[in-house]
């Protein structure tokens, strides 16, 4: 169940046995929730004898929360027979926007360091420049960051090689502190003037029942020029 049919009704497919009949009651045991009685078995049904899909209340999945493996099995009840014939169990992940990276309102693209006229310049990258990840909601470690920094002319015509990318698996200093990916100086000397462009993915870690995010992207001037260059040049 994934982040958008979360809010939602979901539906349930159980496959015909020759075993149904009229009357027969389907219990739904879902995580802790049970819905008894969830479905009774109709001659319509029998004449069918095709899959059942059977309405799954938000109520049940809500009430239940997220997860990665929720156990999720059905029971049918006959009349005059007290014992339950149970299906296996079938593990269900969920997830819903409040859970994934950055929570319902996403993530914020990286920060630079600007000067003050807002511009990624020699003066705050006399040695290139840092992209800084601020911790965001639901970061956990072993989440996987995937940094990607692009780079334009003044006429917004993308420069391939002005484009870094990079990478960082979180440890436990990371989601307190947040981290930063180091973009070199020639990386920033080759756009010279014109404009970066910067995101992150986020991968969840492993086993988790999070989705992959990706985050706003920021966007800034960058003048690379020295106060003597008119045009820059790369050693």
């Amino acid at each position: 169940i994934d982040e958008e049919d979360y809010e939602y009704n979901s539906r349930a497919i159980i496959s015909w046995s020759e075993s149904f009949k009229v009357n027969d009651d389907i219990h739904l045991f879902w995580g802790d929730q049970q819905r008894l009685q969830w479905y009774q078995i109709k001659e319509e049904d029998l004449i069918a004898a095709s899959e059942l899909v059977i309405p799954v209340a938000n109520s049940i999945m809500k009430a239940q929360g997220t997860g990665a493996e929720i156990p999720v099995r059905y029971a049918v009840a006959r009349q005059g027979n007290p014992n339950l014939t149970l299906s296996p169990i079938q593990q269900v992940t969920v997830r819903s926007k409040e859970n994934l990276p950055g929570g319902p309102e996403g993530i914020e693209g990286p920060t630079f360091k600007l000067n003050p006229a807002g511009f990624i310049s020699q003066s705050v990258a006399p040695d290139g420049t840092d992209g800084y990840v601020v911790p965001y909601a639901n970061i956990t470690e072993n989440q996987k960051l995937f940094f990607t920094f692009k780079g334009f002319d003044r006429e917004n015509n993308p420069i391939d090689s002005a484009t870094y990318t990079a990478s960082r698996e979180l440890d436990d200093q990371d989601i307190l502190n947040g981290y930063s990916f180091r973009v070199p100086y020639n990386i920033l000397r080759t756009i010279c003037r014109g404009f970066c462009e910067a995101y992150i993915r986020v991968d969840p870690a492993p086993d988790s029942n999070q989705s992959s995010v990706t985050s706003k992207i920021t966007r800034v001037p960058v003048e690379m020029r020295e106060s003597n260059e008119a045009v820059c040049s790369i050693n």
